[in-house]
């Protein structure tokens, strides 16, 4: 805790990981086999005030040259408070107090997920509300006020996703993704 110069951290490291040898790199993920479109899976719980419910499909790979705007439409779909998903099943049709998307790529895979947990009446009206919105992005196409704030939201989320230590597991795809992330900016 408190102020540390950048050769503190260096020496304090070098302590601590000095030692540490670097293991064999694991063998590459194949990316996942592309799967038709999913079945709905539905468990009855009695007397819950509250169902989850949740969209997911398969995306691109970490590194691929949508993936950033893939992101972006997560955030215009699901991933801020103003996104349109938030705005259909809170604001307007009051089922949930939150609904949300994330997108999110490793090297053997992407995945998109839409997640909400709804009142208990109510799951499957919301999950079919879910998919329009999902489709109506097609058929109302993002605007760019929309793209800026994702943008504006993205960029300002970077400095984030290095205050964990599974960022260190992620190293190599930092390394390679400076291009990636000067892009996304």
């Amino acid at each position: 805790v408190g102020d540390i110069t950048q050769e503190g951290a260096r020496v304090m490291a070098e302590t601590v990981l000095g030692d540490w040898k670097r293991g064999t790199p694991v063998a590459p993920i194949a990316a996942p086999k592309t799967q038709p479109p999913g079945a709905t899976l539905g468990v009855r719980m009695p007397n819950t005030a509250q169902t989850f419910i949740a969209l997911g499909a398969n995306t691109v790979v970490a590194g691929h040259p949508d993936e950033h705007a893939l992101d972006v439409v997560s955030d215009v779909f699901g991933g801020q408070f103003n996104s349109r998903l938030n705005l259909r099943l809170r604001e307007e049709l009051a089922v949930t107090y939150g609904a949300q998307s994330l997108h999110d790529q490793h090297k053997g895979g992407g995945l998109f997920v839409a997640l909400s947990s709804v009142h208990a009446e109510s799951p499957v009206d919301a999950l079919s509300e879910m998919t329009t919105v999902w489709n109506n992005l097609t058929r109302r196409p993002v605007t760019e006020d929309e793209v800026s704030a994702a943008k504006a939201a993205y960029v300002r989320s970077l400095p984030g996703q290095f205050e964990h230590l599974e960022v260190i597991d992620e190293i190599d795809e930092f390394k390679a993704g400076d291009a990636r992330l000067a892009k996304a900016a």
